[in-house]
C-alpha cells in the first residue's frame, strides 16, 4: 500500500513527494470554465491552511486538484482588508501562493481545507472543513467556509439542508457571516460553530486513532472528520431538540460516532483495508461524555445572545476552548482528571474568576500551551489575580520584532549516543527582507542525523545539510511589528509545508540558560535553544555545500 505519511528530515517529520503544489491540471486542454475561487476560512480565521478543489469528492487532495494557502488573516485569492488580488498578473511568487483557480467543466464543486493554523489561538487547526458552491463561469467565485458550511456541505438534498438550518438555528444567509469578523463579532453564530467543530475533533480523532489508515494509504480521506461531520448532520435531521441540547447528550454523540464508524468501514472495504477491529468493538463512551459537556462550557464563555462578548473576549474565549479539546486529545487512555476539572471550573465557579482567565487569554502574549499544562485545581486557581501567571508565555519569552535581514540557528540539544545511536538536528533561518516588513522569503539550512554511528554512517534519510527555500509572517502582527509568532511555509522535496516558531523563554544547556525557540510543525512541538538569537546575515547560502559549511557536525561524525 502506498503511505502518505509525510516525512520531511530536516524538522524530524516524515516527507513524501505526494503534497506537490500547482493546479495539477492539465495545461494543454481547454475548459467551459475557469474562475478565481476566493474567500476567508473561519473557525477561528484559519491562516495557511491548504485550500483545495476536491474534484472526486474524495476528502483528500490529489496530485491534479487545483490548491492554494489561505493569508495571515486566513484569506485566499482575493483579501478585502488590504485590497490584495493574489491572482493578479503582477502578484509576486509569494502571493501566487494564495491563488486559487479552477478549470473545469462541471459545477457545482466542493471546496475543503485541512492544516494549518488558527489565529484566534495561534495553534494547529485540527480537522476538515468544506464549502460546495456554485462557480461563476465569469469573474470571481466568492466563499466563506467554516464548521457551519461544512454541516451542510454533506447532506445530499436542498430539502435536508433547509431542514438541517431550522433545527441549527439559522437562515442560509447566516453561511455567510464571518462570525470572528475583526469589526463585527456575532457570538450566536460562533457559539454553534465552535460547539460543531470542537465535538466532531474530539469524535474523529478517537476514529482515526482506530481507523489509521484513514490519512494515511492513497485515496482516504485526510482524517476521519468528515465522515463524523457526515454522521451529526444526519442525526440531527431526525432530531426533536435544538442542536444545542442534542450535542450536549452523549448517547446521542455515541450514534454520531457509531454511523461515522459505518461510513469509514465502508471506506475500508472500497479500498480493500484490512478492518483494524471486528464490528461494533470500538468504544466511544469516555470521548462522548467529555464532548457531550463542551455545550454547556461554550454557552458560559461565548453566551449566544448579540453584543455578549467583544473581539478579544472572543479571542480569549477561543483560548480557553482550546486548551480543553487540547488536553482531550491528548488523554489517550481516559485518566486525565484536569479535563473534569477544567469543566468544573467553567461551571461552577464565579463570574468574575471565569471572566478573568477569559481577559488573561486575550492577551497578545497568552499561553495556551501554558493552560493545557494546568490542571485547574490548587493556588493558581484561586483568585483572578493567578491567572496572569497560569497563561503567560514562559519567562524571558521576549515577542519577534524587526527579523526582516536576520538569521536565527536553532540546535535540538539531544546529541544521542555513541556509539550506534548519534543525533545532531539543527536548522537555520534566514530572514530575507529589511526594515520593518513583517513578511518575505526564507531560506534555510537544515542538517538532521539521527540514528547514525560513529563510524560516519548516517541513518536512513539523513542529511548533513540541505538548502530550503519558502516564504515568513509573522503571525498576527501589531501595529508596532511585535508578533509571538513567526509563519513558515517551506518548499522541500517538490512539496509545500508549513510551521511555526514561538519563543519559549530559557532553557538550562551544561548548566547554563540559553535563549529557546518552541518550533511547531504539524502539530509536533520541539523546544530548541539558539546560542545568538536573532542576529544580521550578510550573505545567503546558495546550496547544499554551503549549508554542509555553515552546520558542521556536533557529534564528530
Amino acid at each position: 500500500m502506498f503511505s502518505k505519511k509525510l516525512i520531511f528530515s530536516a524538522f524530524a517529520v516524515a516527507a513524501s513527494l505526494t503534497g506537490c503544489g500547482g493546479t495539477g491540471q492539465d495545461e494543454g486542454r481547454s475548459y467551459n470554465i475557469e474562475a478565481e475561487l476566493s474567500g476567508r476560512v473561519v473557525d477561528g480565521h484559519v491562516v495557511r491552511t491548504t485550500v483545495f478543489v476536491d474534484t472526486n469528492n474524495n476528502g483528500t487532495r490529489d496530485a491534479w486538484e487545483p490548491k492554494a494557502f489561505t493569508d495571515n488573516q486566513g484569506y485566499f485569492s482575493y483579501n478585502p482588508k488590504t485590497d490584495t488580488n493574489y491572482c493578479a498578473d503582477t502578484a509576486t511568487a509569494s502571493q501566487k501562493e494564495f491563488c486559487l483557480v479552477l478549470r473545469t467543466d462541471a459545477t457545482p464543486v466542493v471546496v475543503r481545507v485541512d492544516s494549518g493554523y488558527d489565529l484566534s489561538t495561534g495553534e494547529p487547526f485540527v480537522g476538515q472543513m468544506a464549502r460546495k458552491v456554485e462557480v461563476n463561469s465569469t469573474g470571481r467565485t466568492e466563499m466563506l467556509i467554516s464548521p457551519l458550511t461544512t454541516l451542510v456541505t454533506l447532506l445530499d438534498n436542498s430539502e435536508d439542508r433547509a431542514r438541517l438550518l431550522t433545527v441549527l438555528g439559522l437562515e442560509e444567509s447566516d453561511l455567510d457571516v464571518d462570525y470572528l469578523d475583526e469589526e463585527n463579532v456575532d457570538p450566536e453564530l460562533m457559539n454553534i460553530a465552535l460547539k460543531v467543530h470542537k465535538i466532531v475533533t474530539l469524535l474523529a480523532d478517537r476514529l482515526t486513532d482506530t481507523y489509521q489508515s484513514i490519512g494515511d494509504e492513497l485515496g482516504t480521506p485526510n482524517d476521519a472528520s468528515q465522515e463524523v461531520y457526515r454522521s451529526m448532520g444526519q442525526s440531527l435531521l431526525v432530531s426533536d431538540s435544538t442542536a444545542s441540547n442534542f450535542l450536549g447528550i452523549s448517547d446521542n454523540l455515541n450514534r454520531v460516532v457509531q454511523g461515522a464508524e459505518d461510513g469509514i468501514r465502508a471506506i475500508y472495504d472500497r479500498r480493500e483495508l484490512a478492518q483494524p477491529i471486528p464490528d461494533d468493538t470500538l468504544d466511544s463512551t469516555r470521548i462522548s461524555e467529555v464532548a457531550a459537556m463542551l455545550p454547556s462550557a461554550v454557552d458560559r464563555i461565548i453566551p449566544p445572545q448579540p453584543n455578549s462578548i467583544t473581539g478579544e473576549q472572543a479571542r480569549g474565549s477561543a483560548r480557553l476552548l482550546e486548551s480543553i479539546i487540547i488536553k482531550a486529545l491528548r488523554d489517550d487512555n481516559g485518566s486525565d482528571t484536569s479535563i473534569t476539572n477544567a469543566f468544573d471550573f467553567l461551571m461552577n465557579a464565579s463570574s468574575e474568576l471565569v471572566d478573568a482567565l477569559r481577559d488573561a487569554l486575550s492577551s497578545d502574549s497568552a499561553y495556551v500551551s501554558g493552560l493545557v499544562a494546568n490542571d485547574f485545581t490548587g493556588d493558581d486557581f484561586d483568585e483572578s489575580g493567578d491567572f496572569e501567571d497560569a497563561v503567560t508565555l514562559p519567562q524571558g519569552a521576549m515577542p519577534f520584532n524587526a527579523i526582516a535581514g536576520k538569521k536565527v540557528r536553532l540546535s535540538d540539544t539531544d546529541l544521542g549516543s555513541a556509539p550506534n545511536n548519534l543525533k545532531d538536528i539543527e536548522v537555520i533561518f534566514y530572514f530575507e527582507g529589511s526594515g520593518d516588513q513583517v513578511e518575505g522569503e526564507l531560506v534555510a539550512c537544515a542538517k538532521y542525523i539521527d540514528g547514525a554511528n560513529s563510524s560516519g554512517t548516517l541513518g536512513e534519510g539523513n542529511t548533513r545539510g540541505t538548502l530550503i527555500n519558502g516564504f515568513w509572517s509573522m503571525l498576527g502582527a501589531s501595529e508596532s511589528g511585535e508578533s509571538y509568532s513567526i509563519l513558515t511555509t517551506i518548499t522541500f522535496l517538490g512539496a509545500t509545508y508549513q510551521a511555526i516558531i514561538k519563543p519559549a523563554g530559557y532553557l538550562t544547556v551544561d548548566g547554563e540558560p540559553r535563549f529557546a525557540l518552541r518550533f511547531d510543525f504539524e502539530g509536533e512541538i520541539r523546544d530548541w535553544v539558539t546560542e545568538n538569537g536573532l542576529e544580521t546575515f550578510l550573505e545567503l547560502p546558495r546550496s547544499d555545500d554551503e549549508c554542509v559549511a555553515r552546520l558542521p557536525s556536533r557529534v564528530g561524525i
